[in-house]
């Protein structure tokens, strides 16, 4: 996470918002799966932001680019534990990404 580039575009977010809008369902997340880990670091990242809305969703950013390289060798439709995280990211997301047209965001020097 100390390393991770946000994507300005925010292709990444809206690429999870739509994945969370389609798969996502309240549940339990089995300890046993993949991204169990990467998304408790997120939760645990988040709570500690103070509500710092930007920090949030760097946060967010990083956990949605796990679940990219997830998706790369695992089906998302049918997997109960990827559903209950994408409930749970669908809770902290803060905005509809989708609705962020040829936005891009670049870091002031």
């Amino acid at each position: 996470m100390v390393f991770h580039q946000p994507d300005t575009t925010f292709a990444r977010l809206k690429g999870m918002w739509l994945r969370s809008k389609r798969f996502a369902k309240p549940g339990e997340i089995p300890a046993s799966h993949p991204l169990a880990a990467a998304w408790s670091n997120c939760k645990l990242g988040l709570s500690s932001t103070d509500g710092q809305d930007v920090e949030s969703i760097v946060y967010l950013d990083w956990f949605a680019e796990r679940v990219e390289v997830y998706a790369q060798n695992h089906l998302l439709a049918g997997d109960d534990g990827f559903a209950a995280i994408a409930a749970q990211w669908l809770g902290r997301m803060m905005f509809d990404p989708t609705k962020m047209h040829h936005v891009s965001i670049t870091a002031s020097p």
